[in-house]
C-alpha cells in the first residue's frame, strides 16, 4: 500500500507541474506540444551497457582515476574477474566457478585471478591506473569472490592481462554491475520491473510490449487531454541510460527508446513547436532492499520474523503474523 500511495501523489504531483506550465498554454490553439518523459529506465534483464552512458556524465566531474583507466580503460589497467558464485551463475547463464568479468564473458586466459591489494607496492600500476585517489581500496574492498579450487577468499579480484575480457568497462562500473546481478537475482524471473512501472504510470493502457490492466491505471497521458482537451500533444519518452545514439564505447548506433531518439521524433516527425520535458525521479519503488524484500547486510531477510523477508512473511499464512486466511492475503495483495 505504501508503495502505491507513493505513486498516487507522484502522479499528482506530475500532473500539477504540467497543468501550471500547460494552463499558461491553452490559450495557444494553433501550437502543437511535445510531452518528453524522461527517467533512469535500466533494462529488465541484467546488462552492464547502460551503467556506461548513464556514468559517462560523471567521468569529468570525478577525480582522475576515479573510475579506474579513464572512460574506457585498457593498456595496462587490468580486469575485475569473479568466480560465478550462485548468483552470477544464474544471471550470466554459466556454471558455478566459472571465471567471468562484468559482461558476463568466460575468461579464458592464464593469468591467475589475485587481490588487487597485491599492486600496493606496484607504483607504476597505482600511477597509471588510479591517479590522484585511492580506488585500489574502493575495488578492493567493493567487491569479493571465492576461489572455487582453494575457497580462499580474494578481495578485489582482477587479472593482470592487458589483452583479457572485460578490458573497455572502468573498474568501478563492473564493480557496480556485479553488485546488480546480486540485485536482478532477488527479483522474480531476474526481470526489473521498473521500465513498466514507468511505462504504465505515463500511459496507462497506451503502453507498448505490456498486457492492458482492468482498470486502466491512472496515467499522466490521458489525464493531460482530458483536462486540456484544446491542446495537441506528441508524446515521447528517454532513459538516462541511453540520453545518446552511442554504445558503451562512443560508437554511434540506433537505440529506439534513447532520449536522442525522442527528441528527434517529436521534432521531424511530430513537428512540435515546443517540447516540455518531465523527469518522474521514482526510481526503486517497492524492490527488493529498498521495498518488500528488505535483506539487511548479512543477506538475511528482515521483517516481523527474523531471516524472512516482508514479502514471504505476508504471503505465509501458517507463520502467525500478517494476514491469518488465504481471503485474507487476496485482499491485502489486491489491495
Amino acid at each position: 500500500m505504501h508503495g502505491f500511495q507513493v505513486e498516487q501523489k507522484r502522479v499528482w504531483c506530475g500532473l500539477l507541474f504540467f497543468l501550471i506550465v500547460l494552463l499558461g498554454l491553452s490559450c495557444v490553439r494553433e501550437e502543437k506540444i511535445g510531452i518528453l518523459f524522461v527517467d533512469v529506465g535500466t533494462p529488465e534483464e541484467h546488462e552492464i551497457d547502460w551503467a556506461v552512458p548513464f556514468f559517462g556524465n560523471l567521468f569529468d566531474f570525478f577525480p582522475p582515476g576515479f573510475f579506474a583507466g579513464g572512460s574506457l580503460e585498457g593498456n595496462d589497467c587490468y580486469t575485475l574477474i569473479h568466480y560465478a558464485n550462485e548468483v552470477e551463475a544464474a544471471i550470466c547463464g554459466v556454471d558455478e566457478g566459472t571465471p567471468i568479468d562484468a559482461f558476463c564473458n568466460e575468461y579464458t586466459g592464464t593469468y591467475p585471478v589475485h587481490s588487487i591489494f597485491d599492486h600496493e607496492e606496484d607504483g607504476s600500476f597505482v600511477t597509471e591506473c588510479y591517479p590522484l585517489i585511492f580506488p585500489c581500496y574502493l575495488i578492493g574492498l567493493g567487491t569479493s569472490t571465492i576461489d572455487p579450487l582453494t575457497e580462499e577468499v580474494i578481495e578485489g579480484p582482477i587479472v593482470d592481462d592487458p589483452e583479457g575480457a572485460g578490458i573497455g568497462g572502468a573498474d568501478f562500473l563492473e564493480l557496480m554491475s556485479f553488485s546488480r546481478m546480486d540485485w536482478h537475482y532477488r527479483i522474480p524471473d531476474y526481470t526489473n520491473p521498473h521500465r513498466k512501472m514507468i511505462l504504465k504510470w505515463w500511459y496507462g493502457n497506451d503502453t507498448l510490449d505490456y498486457p492492458a490492466d482492468t482498470p486502466e491505471l491512472l496515467n499522466i497521458k490521458d489525464r493531460l487531454t482530458e483536462l486540456l482537451p484544446e491542446n495537441e500533444f506528441a508524446f515521447r519518452h528517454g532513459w538516462e541510460c541511453y540520453m545518446e545514439n552511442e554504445d558503451p564505447y562512443g560508437d554511434p548506433v540506433i537505440i529506439p527508446d534513447s532520449t536522442e531518439t525522442a527528441i528527434d521524433e517529436l521534432i521531424n516527425q511530430e513537428g512540435v513547436d515546443r517540447i516540455i520535458v518531465y523527469h518522474s525521479n521514482s526510481s526503486y519503488t517497492n524492490l527488493t532492499q529498498y521495498g518488500h524484500e528488505w535483506y539487511d547486510g548479512k543477506g538475511k531477510g528482515i521483517s516481523a520474523l527474523p531471516g524472512k523477508p516482508f514479502k514471504e512473511c505476508v504471503e505465509d499464512i501458517t507463520d502467525e503474523a500478517g494476514p491469518k486466511t488465504q481471503e485474507d492475503l487476496d485482499a491485502y495483495l489486491e489491495n
